[in-house]
């Protein structure tokens, strides 16, 4: 009993010296019912002295006591946090990056982000702050462990546009901002100085601007609440330009537009495009400018900015047809050509204004036609018919900024005098031609040409001239003078007609003794006198001579008030002068003592007995007005 007890403890001693030598392995296996299990491995109970050549068999550190895995490094404590931006202020939509520097390097770098109040600006996981409203926020940066914490406190604002202007009568207003009105509106008030700077702004870059201005044009741009304009000079603003340079530009629009004399607001312009009027003389009133972020507008723009317009119109001549379009002032027809306008195109180029030319033509056997515009006829073409009158004028804007002026040239009249918006010009019921025209816009306002009778009626073509005065042929103070191979008593009817239209109705001192003796020279006949022998001799008196063609032509001119010879067939050829149309009979003077024709005759029975003569129709039918 003794001896196993002794076996007992020896064995005993002997197991507890193993344990110390090489201990008993735990292992934590993978559980086969999702739970952990910690088992002790007895198959790696061995109690034979460690080996000294394997690593394995080194000395057990304290880990490998209390478990049978290796661990991770403990990542070291975050010792300092610092945090920053590069922008404390910052406007609504724009963003900005929270920068962090966590000490040691090794520390955890997880952090957690946070805003006071995120109404105004919101931060991401990320650290990237975005405005959000105007105010005031404090960011907070937290480590992950909760140990250490950096704050900083971040503005949002809103970027604005202040602009004031200086304004005729009153002087500089107050700022105004964002769209609102600078300038007066209804009160025919000049802007002469306008100022501009941006508030708040947050990104690089500065709002440029330039006007134009009365007498001067374009100056040269200003920046950042300067002057733009004149003060004390009383020059009208006519346009402006805004523009955002750097980094401004590439998240903002400026947007303006201005209230011009005649027209009112304008569209918007944006980004240095033109705003206002140029070439009209025309002063800006009022201004509205705004800010608005990269692509956000949706402003109308068809229409920011007016100019001067230039006039165009071409003419159907006869014979000719369709001219080359004329400019301002020019001539188009043709003078001293007796031909006649039978059609009229007129426009005004389109430079902002709204408004038409209207124009209306009185056209031969048709009168007024309904009215034209804007480069449409107005006429006939094809038809053989004369123009005899014209109206022009304009209507809406163009009729704010310019007064239309015209004149024209009438066959028998030459160039008629002036006149304007809608006058009248050429003639009614005289039948004449017109033969060419001018048409120049004048701003309102300005010095136009002088107006003066530019419409006619028939009785304006009656020409003021004398009744003929009776000279006889028969005569003794001349009767005996020679004409051609005989004298004139017998043979002078011509040159004694003649004498007596030049003297009566045109006032010269001549007889038929004076007359006679200048037909002589022209004349090649024996005896009397042919229808060239007249023409040439009352061209050498300055005085035209028209061969009429036909009894409405002579009806005519007698009712113009013109002194017409005729060669009537009287059993030989034999001239007598007629005046005036009374009904359709004419006064005929017989320089053969009133022998063949005294008083009033009918115009158709003259008409009826023309010479026989073959002298006589060597020029035409032997019917002659003398101009």
């Amino acid at each position: 009993m003794k001896r196993n007890k002794l076996s007992i403890v020896i064995a005993i001693g002997v197991l507890m010296i193993a344990l110390v030598v090489r201990p008993l392995v735990i292992q934590a296996s993978e559980p086969t019912t999702g739970d952990s299990q910690v088992q002790i491995d007895n198959s790696s109970e061995q109690f034979s002295a460690p080996s000294s050549s394997s690593s394995s068999d080194a000395d057990p550190t304290d880990d490998d006591l209390s478990t049978g895995t290796t661990t991770s490094e403990t990542p070291d404590v975050v010792a300092s946090l610092e945090v920053s931006v590069s922008k404390s202020k910052i406007t609504i939509g724009q963003t900005v990056q929270v920068a962090t520097i966590v000490l040691p390097s090794t520390a955890e770098q997880k952090l957690q982000y946070n805003s006071s109040n995120s109404a105004v600006a919101s931060i991401d996981s990320q650290g990237k702050v975005t405005g959000l409203a105007t105010g005031q926020t404090e960011i907070t940066v937290t480590s992950q462990d909760g140990l250490k914490t950096a704050k900083l406190t971040m503005t949002v604002v809103k970027t604005s546009v202040v602009y004031q202007s200086h304004i005729q009568n009153i002087g500089w207003q107050k700022t105004v901002t964002d769209g609102a009105l600078s300038g007066t509106q209804g009160k025919a008030l000049r802007l002469e100085g306008v100022k501009v700077k941006l508030d708040n702004a947050t990104y690089a870059g500065h709002i440029e601007y330039q006007v134009h201005i009365q007498g001067i044009g374009w100056q040269s741009k200003v920046s950042n609440g300067a002057m733009a304009g004149t003060s004390g000079q009383a020059r009208r603003l006519e346009a402006i330009k805004l523009l955002l340079t750097d980094e401004l530009s590439s998240h903002y629009d400026v947007y303006y537009r201005v209230h011009v004399q005649n027209v009112g607001w304008l569209s918007w312009a944006k980004n240095g495009a033109t705003a206002g009027s140029q070439g009209l003389s025309a002063r800006m009133e009022g201004i509205e400018i705004k800010l608005v972020p990269k692509g956000m507008g949706a402003f109308e723009q068809s229409r920011a900015f007016v100019s001067g317009t230039t006039l165009s119109y071409q003419t159907h001549i006869q014979g000719i047809g369709w001219q080359a379009s004329k400019g301002n002032n020019q001539i188009s027809g043709t003078t001293g050509q007796g031909k006649r306008i039978e059609a009229l195109k007129v426009s005004a180029a389109r430079t902002g204004l709204n408004g038409s030319v209207i124009y209306q033509t009185h056209v031969q056997n048709i009168g007024w036609q309904a009215k034209a515009s804007n480069g449409a006829m107005a006429g006939t073409t094809g038809q053989g018919k004369q123009v005899e009158a014209i109206n022009i004028s304009l209507t809406g804007e163009l009729a704010s900024f310019y007064d239309i002026y015209y004149r024209v040239h009438v066959q028998d009249k030459g160039w008629l005098a002036w006149t304007k918006n809608g006058g009248n010009a050429g003639s009614s019921g005289a039948a004449k031609r017109l033969e060419a025209l001018q048409i120049q816009l004048v701003p309102k306002g300005a010095a136009g040409p002088a107006t003066g009778k530019a419409f006619l009626s028939a009785s304006d073509f009656k020409p003021k001239i004398g009744k003929p005065y009776y000279y006889s042929q028969l005569d003794p103070r001349w009767s005996g003078n020679r004409f051609n191979l005989s004298t004139i008593g017998p043979s002078g009817c011509v040159p004694t007609s003649l004498a007596m239209i030049l003297k009566g109705s045109y006032g010269m001192n001549l007889t038929p003794a004076d007359v006679a003796a200048r037909m002589d020279y022209y004349s090649g006949w024996s005896f009397g006198a042919s229808g060239k022998d007249l023409i040439a001799t009352a061209k050498s008196y300055g005085h035209a001579v028209e061969v009429v063609t036909s009894q409405g032509v002579a009806e005519q001119r007698l009712r113009e008030g013109y002194p017409l010879i005729w060669l009537e067939n009287v059993g030989i050829g034999h001239a007598v002068v007629s005046f005036g149309n009374r009904g359709g009979s004419t006064e005929v003077f017989d320089p053969y003592g009133r022998q063949f024709f005294n008083g009033w005759y009918s115009i158709s029975y003259l008409w009826s007995r023309p010479s026989a003569d073959t002298m006589d129709w060597d020029a035409g039918r032997p019917v002659f007005v003398i101009k």
